[in-house]
């Protein structure tokens, strides 16, 4: 981002470039919606291959009914997707699209080596007895553990809502199974209000006992604990996320010499519990290497581990969380793990479908393909510039809901050291989401376009608030940064922004501008300078900075001195909202080292020809996004780094007549 000397020009120039702008958001006046009210947008999964002898192919999974078919049988008329010399069998994996649900499911198809799911932070994966998760290269098989008796149903199901403090009261009003609790509790709730229990408890006993025939269905539930028990793996597929020595022979359950030397490492009810993974040999890091986001990290009670696994192949300690839901055990990674490379996965079971998520991983043979909600991409270049403090992020699924997917991408354009730039990539999604659980969630929102509103808002200035705190004393009070977002919530594009980075939709060939420059020149951001007690000189914030809102920036801000009464320079977004049609073929952000040598119409322009050059279902957002980057820095001799991110809305973007 230019801070002195650059790109000087007036606002009204930059906004009249844009045919288009998004109104501002006034969610007071939008519709009061439920998510599952709101329009899906566009489902049109993508499959990215990336890693293996196709890392960086991709394709549009098969909706039709015969679904896609992954493997090495090349007679066969059920296989879609052959790939030879990929150690696939010659059935291997197989997705299957459900159009009333509009869900993507994963089974694996008869394979020798299996087809497995990497675990994610944010997103659980089923398990059941017999069933292997691979960490690093250690394995660890899951068991049936030890009944649990109709005597120890009541307190596991206490223990689930930590609630076990009523075992005693609940045995002595006779509730000694989970039959009895289905059958009486309710009737008899009222009757224990005033003498045994508070208003809060009550409530608190109530909700469990309403929740019963969903979580624990009558005759459909594991009475049994599960027990987890670790070896050393001797196989190389799926890989460990990091670099390891291969070896071969990924061992099955039912090998006999291998079965001796299994150490159980934990047991694990319907309360859930934490494994911890802990990293053996030289290599191993025992502390967090990011200091700063080390600052923010808080410890969680989830855990406390109930047991401890040793794993070879990783660098870093990790939690394997264990929970239980609907009928069912499940297992996920704790929040440290939200950037790690390091992989854990499971393998799925022959009967087991697995609902398929933007951004999950799944492995077959010696491929890994990762599963896109939009084929995606973004490219950087550092360009003429003697540091490069560019950043940005995708994320296909926020895991917000379960109704609707939800999706995030971002453009953040640092100055005065990379120590802001790097804090707000890795903390301002985190945040949005917090925001959003902290009001209830989307799936529980009666009004999602307020929620949505207000939880950007909240993230924008908790991240900025997080970072100034931190920043004393910690990290260089001269950074900041810009930051250019959007969430896209089923067919809603929200967009905010802080500083002079852009995003466009590509609306019928045309540029629709999502977000507008905050430059100190602009009419309303001088003013507010102005009556903070500040002045505009050069276009710039007291002669210096060349936008008028970012993060960070302490001497703008919380160490301003008098006259000037307020911040000068602020953290709070303008926010757009649009939705989307089916005239919009992509969505294109960048930062304003682009907008400097292309107008917003040029970007789209360039873009749509880029794209459209290519074949239908083969236009990748990549080779486009890296040629327009390319042409800026070295065509246009744009001054700055250049970063920009496409995302592509349908699968073939038509030429023009």
């Amino acid at each position: 981002m230019a801070t002195k000397g650059e790109d000087d020009r007036p606002a009204e120039e930059a906004e009249a470039e844009a045919d288009a702008l998004a109104p501002l958001a006034s969610p007071k006046g939008m519709e009061r919606v439920r998510m599952e009210q709101i329009s899906a947008g566009p489902v049109d999964f993508v499959a990215r291959c990336v890693q293996g002898l196709f890392a960086g192919r991709f394709i549009y999974i098969n909706r039709t009914a015969q679904g896609e078919l992954f493997g090495s049988d090349r007679n066969s008329n059920a296989v879609t997707m052959y790939i030879e010399n990929a150690g696939l069998s010659p059935s291997h994996a197989e997705i299957k699209f459900t159009a009333a649900t509009c869900q993507y499911f994963l089974r694996d198809a008869g394979s020798t080596d299996g087809t497995w799911v990497r675990i994610r932070w944010n997103r659980s994966v089923e398990i059941a007895p017999g069933q292997e998760i691979r960490i690093g290269d250690s394995l660890i098989e899951v068991r049936q553990g030890p009944e649990i008796s109709d005597a120890d149903e009541v307190e596991q199901w206490l223990s689930t809502y930590q609630l076990e403090r009523f075992q005693d009261l609940l045995k002595e009003k006779g509730f000694r199974s989970l039959s009895s609790v289905r059958e009486r509790l309710l009737q008899e709730l009222n009757a224990m209000l005033s003498a045994e229990l508070c208003n809060e408890d009550y409530q608190s006993l109530e909700m469990a006992a309403k929740e019963l025939d969903r979580m624990w269905p009558a005759d459909a539930y594991p009475r049994y604990k599960l027990e987890f028990a670790v070896r050393p793996a001797t196989g190389s597929t799926p890989t460990s996320g990091v670099t390891t020595t291969p070896t071969e022979g990924v061992p099955t359950a039912g090998d006999a010499d291998l079965n001796r030397s299994l150490e159980s490492i934990a047991t694990v009810g319907w309360a859930g519990g934490t494994i911890s993974l802990v990293p053996q040999g030289s290599a191993a890091e025992e502390k967090e290497v990011d200091d700063v986001l080390a600052g923010v990290h808080s410890i969680n009670s989830k855990d406390s581990p109930v047991g401890q696994a040793p794993v070879t192949g990783w660098l870093r300690p990790e939690q394997l969380r264990i929970g239980y839901s609907f009928g069912r055990y499940y297992v996920h990674f704790s929040e440290r793990s939200a950037e790690s490379e390091q992989k854990g996965w499971v393998r799925l079971r022959e009967d087991q479908s697995h609902w398929l998520m933007p951004q999950d991983l799944f492995s077959i043979g010696t491929l890994e393909f990762q599963v896109l909600r939009f084929n995606a991409a973004s490219y950087s270049e550092q360009g003429f510039r003697a540091t490069m403090e560019d950043e940005d992020i995708l994320v296909q699924d926020l895991a917000t809901s379960n109704w609707r997917q939800c999706s995030y991408f971002g453009i953040y354009d640092g100055h005065g050291g990379r120590d802001c730039v790097n804090f707000v990539r890795r903390r301002l999604h985190i945040n949005i989401v917090a925001a959003l659980h902290a009001r209830g969630g989307l799936d529980k929102s009666a009004q999602v376009h307020q929620d949505m509103h207000e939880s950007l808002m909240q993230g924008f200035l908790k991240t900025d608030q997080q970072f100034l705190s931190l920043a004393q004393g910690i990290v260089s009070s001269n950074s900041g940064s810009t930051a250019v977002v959007a969430c896209i919530v089923g067919g809603w594009v929200w967009c905010a922004n802080v500083g002079d980075s852009r995003a466009l939709l590509c609306r019928n060939g045309k540029a629709l501008q999502l977000s507008l420059d905050h430059k100190p020149s602009r009419a309303d951001e001088s003013q507010r300078i102005e009556e903070a007690g500040g002045f505009v000189s050069f276009h710039r914030v007291l002669g210096r900075l060349a936008v008028s809102r970012a993060f960070g920036d302490e001497e703008y801000k919380v160490g301003a001195t008098k006259p000037i009464v307020q911040p000068l320079v602020i953290a709070e977004p303008e926010i757009r909202v649009e939705q989307l049609t089916p005239e919009d073929d992509f969505l294109f952000m960048a930062c304003d080292g682009l907008f400097a040598v292309f107008s917003c119409q040029e970007a789209v322009d360039f873009l749509h020809s880029r794209l459209a050059a290519m074949p239908p279902n083969e236009q990748d957002p990549h080779r486009a996004v890296q040629d327009i980057v390319h042409e800026a820095i070295h065509e246009r001799r744009s001054r700055d780094n250049v970063t920009a991110l496409l995302v592509t809305f349908r699968r073939a973007v038509l030429k023009r007549p």
